[in-house]
């Protein structure tokens, strides 16, 4: 069925739930922040933001929803979030000012599979 990613502040927990049948589990616990973005294959979440009170733990995750493993793949929070059609990849905007006050925007394009893979072997 659809699933579903809500965020309860007062336990700050990323819950998936079943709309069908309206189970819910937890994903991951103590999550600050927002701009949930599921990919189009339903294996993920992105979001940004950060995850307990460590500040090493803060920028842009991706959270493999049937394993329940939280990657952290930038840690830069970003402005934008959005996955490409097949689910492959998550393009992250980011904008800023230079030190002279200039507008400053950057792309990343992150490969899902090889984020994975590298981060799972270390």
């Amino acid at each position: 069925g659809l699933k579903g990613v809500e965020r309860r502040v007062a336990s700050r927990s990323m819950i998936v739930t079943n709309l069908d049948t309206r189970a819910g589990r937890v994903v991951l616990n103590d999550v600050h922040g927002g701009a949930l973005n599921w990919s189009p294959n339903g294996r993920f979440v992105a979001f940004r933001g950060a995850i307990g009170d460590v500040p090493a733990l803060d920028g842009v995750f991706i959270v493999d929803v049937a394993t329940d493993v939280a990657y952290l793949v930038s840690s830069n929070n970003g402005d934008s979030l959005d996955w490409s059609p097949d689910g492959r990849s998550l393009v992250v905007i980011m904008q800023g000012n230079q030190a002279d006050g200039a507008a400053r925007a950057s792309l990343a394009v992150l490969d899902v599979s090889e984020i994975v893979k590298r981060l799972v072997v270390q």
